[in-house]
């Protein structure tokens, strides 16, 4: 059911209004950080759903951003979302609310779906707290 409602707001933020700026919300990325992540962003969504219930597909992503394995756009997209968000202490750092939704719909799935992978990105960035609350090693 939780991934029902998450699927929603992310077609939600695809097909929605314009989004306007949330002063509460942290001021947008500069332009090099923004291209380095957009080729996570520009993935259809139903790409994202089929990508993230393919273990092969997943552990091809972890191993990119553990730097233990080769690395697309994409992976190279997701490294730098992780290492941003551990840069800046906070969850998606600068992110839009459609993409912060899209790499929380990732964490979740890591740590409900692919425990073992999520303890290896926790591991290599030795950040407890990554997955919220949850600890995929323990």
């Amino acid at each position: 059911m939780r991934v029902l409602v998450v699927c929603m707001c992310l077609v939600a933020c695809v097909i929605g209004q314009p989004q306007q700026v949330d002063p509460q919300e942290p001021q947008p990325q500069t332009s090099v950080v923004k291209n380095l992540q957009q080729p996570f962003n520009d993935i259809p969504l139903k790409t994202l759903f089929d990508h993230m219930n393919d273990p092969t597909t997943v552990k091809f992503y972890v191993e990119c951003i553990t730097e233990t394995g080769s690395c697309d756009k994409i992976g190279n997209a997701l490294q730098n979302l992780i290492y941003d968000q551990q840069r800046a202490g906070q969850f998606c750092h600068g992110c839009t609310k459609c993409e912060r939704e899209r790499v929380q719909y990732v964490m979740d799935k890591l740590k409900t779906d692919y425990r073992d992978l999520a303890c290896k990105i926790q591991q290599k960035l030795r950040w407890v707290g990554l997955f919220g609350d949850t600890n995929p090693c323990a």
